[in-house]
């Protein structure tokens, strides 16, 4: 059986949402965690692409004000 970690690891390198349900019904299923689950896994799949977008931004900011500078 695979552990908790794996399986949240597999299903955030999921790049479609079909991916993502067969690694959840597939996994998840036998190690008893419900529908909540599913839904922790989606809200920190956003929060990783909120927190990229804020590095992005962040960077492009820096490239900018070096831009300025020179």
């Amino acid at each position: 059986m695979m552990s908790h970690e794996l399986i949240v690891t597999r299903m955030k390198a999921c790049d479609d949402e079909e991916t993502c349900f067969f690694w959840y019904y597939r996994f998840c299923s036998k190690v008893s965690l419900g529908p909540s689950f599913l839904l922790w896994l989606q809200i920190e799949k956003l929060n990783g692409v909120i927190k990229e977008l804020i590095e992005y931004k962040e960077e492009e900011k820096e490239m900018l004000n070096g831009i300025i500078r020179n």
